[in-house]
């Protein structure tokens, strides 16, 4: 399991896919060697046997075999004020079955079996749709055999609108959907929630014989590790953990980065809290005066 937020500044055990968030896991899982949603074994089928499952938006990947594990069960806490939405990506040649149940099992919130290969289930319109509650995500094995992917997401109706960086939307969490910034320094608005969107995750070419600079400032509600990543997506280049209310900061300067002409991953971890963030990225040549600077 990847967490970022309790990794040293060396080697990052990184996919091009992997999150950048303090609690999600990515890994495989066979017939030989299970590790379903990173338990490192199968997710048993009662209550004894299933997997709990950390709170926040994450990807996961189980496998299942309708004659020898033909059910996998998870326990999640939905918090309260929010809905959780589930879905199921498998092979086209086997087919699943998804439930949103309650944990003893009793009977179904939601569930989807005739949609394959991508079953979807929610809170959204059901007797929990208010959150404050545990509940258990059912997956069985109608016919088939083969590794899922299962994605949670947690929503809120009263849930912000998002316009990272200008964007008009949320700075992606993976290495594949980092907004991208342009090479000029600038200052920019974020926002970023423990629950829902406890990661930001942007990149940036750095000209070469230029530094980077980024400064953080966030409210006092706010906790969070803001970590600047190499472009290979293998290390950290600097790191600012445990920032609590007030000014952060990362840079190239004194790094293997230093002199410039590579492309760069800067983040924000929120361990805590809510609320908007100003970030203040510079391009200084210590040779030359700064880029101009823009904001937005």
């Amino acid at each position: 399991m990847f967490v970022i937020s309790s990794l040293s500044a060396s080697v990052l055990p990184l996919d091009a896919d992997i999150a950048l968030e303090n609690d999600d896991s990515f890994s495989f899982a066979t017939n030989n060697s299970q590790n379903d949603a990173g338990s490192g074994g199968d997710a048993g089928n009662n209550s004894s046997s299933a997997v709990s499952l950390n709170g926040g938006n994450s990807t996961n990947i189980g496998w299942m075999d309708d004659t020898t594990d033909p059910d996998d069960l998870y326990f999640i806490s939905i918090p309260s004020g929010y809905i959780i939405n589930v879905t199921l990506a498998f092979s086209n040649t086997i087919d699943f079955d998804l439930y949103l149940a309650d944990t003893a099992l009793n009977f179904a919130y939601d569930s989807s079996e005739f949609n394959d290969p991508l079953e979807e289930v929610s809170s959204a319109n059901t007797n929990i749709s208010n959150g404050g509650v545990n509940i258990a995500i059912y997956v069985t094995a109608y016919s088939g055999y083969g590794q899922y992917t299962m994605n949670i997401t947690f929503w809120s109706p009263n849930q912000v609108v998002q316009n990272d960086a200008g964007s008009g939307g949320d700075a992606g969490n993976l290495q594949s959907s980092a907004l991208n910034l342009t090479s000029i320094s600038s200052t920019y608005t974020g926002y970023v929630d423990n629950t829902l969107d406890n990661a930001d995750l942007y990149s940036i070419f750095i000209p070469s014989g230029y530094e980077l600079d980024v400064e953080i400032s966030i409210p006092s509600n706010l906790n969070i590790d803001l970590l600047l990543i190499d472009g290979n997506w293998t290390f950290y280049v600097d790191q600012d953990q445990g920032i609590t209310g007030g000014n952060g900061s990362v840079t190239t300067n004194g790094t293997n980065q230093s002199a410039g002409g590579v492309m760069t991953y800067f983040g924000l971890v929120t361990n805590s809290g809510s609320g908007n963030y100003s970030m203040s990225i510079s391009l200084v040549n210590p040779n030359m005066a700064n880029l101009p600077s823009v904001s937005t």
